[in-house]
């Protein structure tokens, strides 16, 4: 009866991951300022095993920033003009 049971089970288990959509990508963090990107950038670099494991980042300056995003409040309609900073990184 297991032995039924287990390829059933494992069948099914494969369909759902097939079917499931793919998830799709956190937006990059945004930052009022240079200095908090950097030290972010710094604590996730050091989360991923320091500045030898693989992971790089760079704070990418940009001079607007959608509604809800790095204190832009979300009710502005065309979001918000000013310096900010955008949080990329990498892991390879």
């Amino acid at each position: 009866m297991l032995s039924k049971l287990v390829p059933a089970a494992l069948a099914a288990a494969a369909a759902a991951v097939v079917v499931a959509p793919a998830a799709s990508a956190a937006p990059a963090p945004v930052f009022t300022s240079y200095d908090a990107c950097q030290a972010e950038g710094s604590r996730q670099q050091i989360a991923a095993g320091g500045p030898f494991s693989g992971f790089t980042f760079t704070c990418e300056k940009t001079y607007s920033v959608g509604a809800g995003t790095a204190g832009c409040p979300p009710t502005a309609a065309d979001g918000c003009i000013g310096e900010y900073w955008i949080l990329r990184s990498r892991n390879v």
